[in-house]
């Protein structure tokens, strides 16, 4: 992206918010900064570019005044605009570390700022000409053409050599990706590379079970695993606790484990002929950790030895998306048959139950959903 080009055309355009001090406070503000730079030493006392004239052989340019001196080592401000000069007295050019920080000055030798692309990468540099490091929110203004301004930011991230990050990177913990056209930070639901991610509000990438809704309305979850990728699958059954008629109990006293303990019953054939479409498994359960998961072996993919469909994400081999109230939660056909098939003679030949943590299964019905 051209940033140059994007900022000066007639409809973007960058308003400096000094613009809309009135003049004389314009004028008291410039006093307290002229005099605060003046006595840091930022600016010398004699760096008036009225006194004197612009001269330049072989090797340079300079700045001469009247009596014959030049400037040294210290900055000019000339035509609006910012230089500086070296210990001889020659204008500085390019990349220039002054006090321990560095600055940019065009081939004109006027320092820089905003945006600039040197070598193929984009930098930023701020109002006082400092190259910019780490985070930086920027806002652009434009002109709505009825005399009104609008504005919109963007967030970008430099790196420590000053270079604007693009693609992904991890910082202090927390993964983001960076446009690589632009260098903004996104949100929300990007394509990267043929995978679907999700990024919140401040740009940091979200895993687990995010919950949505669909463009029907319809309440909704979406699992994206730990390198943050979303399995492509979206489950709108069951994720609201449901009333369940023509139950039929599967366990009628408790069954006890420890944590990554799987132990449950024999599946019937009577229990088999009921796990219909509409069709939901309520389990009351306690556990540590509040985890509780159904598992069967995986007979649709290598990836994994098990499939567990229930109440909390674990290592990918299924999902967290059971509804859930209390201390019931509620397993419909369709979620497991969205991570195990639908192939009933396939999910195994026990009913098991799992947890991360010491957990107690009460009981458990299969009826069907109203």
């Amino acid at each position: 992206m051209d940033y140059i080009t994007l900022i000066k055309t007639d409809i973007l355009i960058h308003i400096n918010h000094t613009m809309r001090e009135d003049e004389s406070m314009k004028k008291k503000v410039l006093t307290v900064l002229m005099a605060v730079l003046l006595v840091s030493g930022v600016i010398p006392a004699n760096a008036d570019a009225s006194t004197g004239a612009w001269k330049h052989n072989s090797k340079g340019w300079w700045y001469e005044y009247s009596d014959g001196s030049h400037v040294q080592g210290t900055w000019l401000k000339s035509g609006g605009k910012w230089y500086h000069f070296d210990s001889d007295g020659y204008m500085n050019t390019g990349w220039q570390k002054i006090d321990g920080k560095w600055y940019f000055f065009n081939t004109s030798g006027s320092m820089h700022t905003g945006w600039k692309k040197i070598n193929g990468a984009w930098y930023y540099f701020d109002g006082s000409g400092v190259m910019h490091t780490g985070w930086k929110k920027i806002v652009y203004y434009f002109d709505y053409g009825d005399g009104t301004i609008g504005s919109y930011s963007n967030w970008y991230y430099f790196k420590g050599s000053g270079v604007m990050q693009t693609g992904w990177a991890k910082i202090k913990g927390e993964w983001y990706y960076f446009d690589h056209e632009d260098g903004r930070m996104v949100t929300g639901m990007q394509e990267i590379d043929g995978s679907m991610y999700i990024f919140d509000e401040n740009g940091s990438m979200m895993t687990g079970i995010i919950e949505s809704e669909t463009s029907a309305g319809k309440k909704a979850r979406m699992y994206f695993d730990e390198s943050g990728a979303w399995d492509g699958k979206i489950n709108d059954i069951a994720v609201e606790y449901k009333d369940l008629t023509d139950t039929y109990t599967i366990v009628n006293k408790e069954i006890k484990g420890v944590a990554w303990d799987q132990k449950g019953i024999k599946i019937s054939d009577e229990m088999k002929e009921r796990f219909v479409p509409g069709s939901v498994i309520d389990i009351t359960f306690t556990s540590y950790t509040g985890k509780l998961w159904l598992v069967f072996p995986n007979t649709v993919d290598e990836h994994w030895s098990w499939k567990r469909v229930g109440v909390g994400l674990i290592d990918g081999s299924g999902c967290g998306y059971a509804a859930y109230e209390g201390n019931h939660c509620q397993i419909s056909y369709e979620m497991i048959a969205l991570y195990c098939g639908d192939d009933v003679s396939k999910w195994g030949d026990v009913l098991q139950f799992e947890s991360d943590s010491d957990w107690i299964v009460s009981s458990a019905v299969i009826g069907m959903a109203e």
